[in-house]
């Protein structure tokens, strides 16, 4: 049920105001100024009914709203979740790679360390003095 099946936007304010005596209730003044009863309560009472089915209707909406939202809240944690996954795959790969890079390099520094041992003391001399005099600067 939309609004528009209740009334006019008018109507409808005047039902979320509570002033359903006054949409078509059929209390107009008979003769001699009396008003009847009989009609208002009536319409009062279809105006009750009215009231609880746009309530109805306005609690399966947000009741929808509700769970569209918490399904696309749970598609986007499941994509976040897949994404965090991939990236923390990508970084252990690439830990493991700058692993193998030092541990090659160590290798090799160890290979030159013990076929030259004096050539590798005089290159850290050398690169000491450097670092050294750039330090002093």
């Amino acid at each position: 049920m939309c609004v528009s099946s209740i009334g006019t936007t008018r109507d409808w304010a005047r039902i979320v105001q509570g002033e359903w005596h006054l949409l078509n209730t059929g209390a107009h003044a008979g003769p001699g100024g009396s008003f009847d009863m009989a009609k208002t309560v009536t319409k009062v009472a279809g105006a009750t009914t009215i009231d609880d089915l746009v309530t109805d209707h306005v609690a399966s909406v947000a009741h929808d709203v509700i769970d569209r939202a918490a399904q696309q809240c749970g598609n986007a944690e499941a994509r976040a979740r897949d994404a965090a996954a991939l990236s923390v795959q990508k970084l252990e790969g690439a830990q493991e790679q700058a692993k193998q890079r030092l541990d090659t390099a160590v290798g090799r520094i160890a290979q030159i360390i013990l076929e030259r041992p004096v050539a590798a003391i005089g290159f850290v001399f050398v690169t000491g003095t450097v670092v050294g005099t750039m330090l002093r600067r």
